[in-house]
């Protein structure tokens, strides 16, 4: 489970940082509401799968 977690914080923020640079340049385009918009709640879903992704706080006390 562990590389799993690791693997999805990764993902979630290389996935996150595509959203914001998105959501930056929409307001340039044609389709700049629906980009800001569908950019918007990729980056808040990858916000909760980062969150997710913390180590619990058993796991941290193991590692020390």
């Amino acid at each position: 489970m562990k590389s799993f977690k690791e693997f999805t914080r990764v993902a979630a923020k290389i996935v996150g940082g595509v959203a914001g640079l998105v959501f930056l340049r929409a307001p340039f385009t044609n389709s700049g509401l629906a980009l800001m918009a569908g950019s918007a709640v990729v980056g808040l879903a990858c916000f909760a799968a980062y969150k997710w992704s913390e180590p619990d706080d058993e796991e941290a006390d193991n590692s020390n």
